[in-house]
């Protein structure tokens, strides 16, 4: 399993996951590039299309030849394309609160979006810890420091904001996510397995998101097709954005079970 965090973040957003799932399977965490403590080179491309080239090269170094992609919000994106564009080299797939599922999002990151405002907001509210921590969790008292402390220190270098500001423009803009970032119809036709995963209290990716994908690829598709591939949409009371962070105890068992062949 690869982890992909998502937009600003880092590894540390899985650091409540990654001892329980490997210790039934190989798992990898990784800062993408621009993100966390990896290099934020000017002359790289900060894409979400880039990114997904960046994990089947990072697969390529590793020597594995299949992966189960997890990917968090921006990072769900990334794993999307992933799987989309090279699906011979994908087994299964989590989207985690995921982008690309829809275009509503949190006016702050719509309006940072836009030149010099987004340096100004730079977002989202790193500044006043209390606002990221309330944009992220629906219980803030559940919030990893250390995480948080991770974050605040990427984010807030001229290198981490640069980065953090191209990635977010390059698929949102004012009207929220762009059309050409828009995943779900291109789901419909991807042939492994799929889990999506959501907090039901999420402030940045509404989950009206999950219901919509489970109305699209679960409910849609046809019950009597026995080739069909398996797809399940999992939502998670009183949780927010990171509910890998947040509700441990729910998320660990259900990916596990789901990595396992069922649910």
């Amino acid at each position: 399993m690869l982890m992909v965090h998502g937009l600003g973040a880092s590894l540390s957003i899985w650091e409540k996951n990654i001892a329980p799932l490997a210790q039934g399977h190989t798992v990898y965490a990784i800062d993408l590039p621009g993100s966390g403590k990896s290099d934020k080179p000017k002359f790289l491309d900060y894409h979400s299309a880039a990114g997904a080239k960046f994990l089947i090269r990072l697969m390529d170094t590793l020597g594995i030849n299949r992966a189960t992609l997890m990917g968090n919000s921006g990072g769900g994106l990334v794993t999307t394309i992933c799987a989309l564009t090279y699906p011979e080299r994908v087994d299964k797939l989590v989207l985690v609160d995921s982008a690309g599922l829809g275009r509503q999002m949190a006016w702050f990151l719509r309006l940072a979006s836009l030149p010099f405002l987004g340096e100004l907001l730079h977002i989202p509210n790193v500044r006043n810890p209390d606002n990221l921590i309330k944009s992220i969790f629906y219980e803030p008292q559940l919030v990893s420091a250390a995480a948080l402390e991770d974050i605040m220190e990427a984010r807030n270098t001229s290198l981490g904001k640069r980065v953090t500001l191209e990635e977010l423009r390059s698929g949102v803009s004012l009207g929220g996510l762009r059309k050409d970032m828009m995943m779900l119809q291109k789901l419909k036709d991807y042939a492994k397995p799929l889990l999506i995963v959501w907090g039901e209290e999420d402030r940045l990716i509404p989950v009206s998101h999950a219901y919509h994908a489970r109305r699209v690829l679960v409910c849609d598709s046809d019950e009597g097709d026995t080739t069909a591939p398996y797809r399940a949409v999992h939502v998670i009371p009183h949780c927010g954005h990171w509910p890998q962070m947040e509700r441990p105890d729910e998320f660990n068992p259900l990916v596990l079970r789901f990595l396992d062949g069922g649910l």
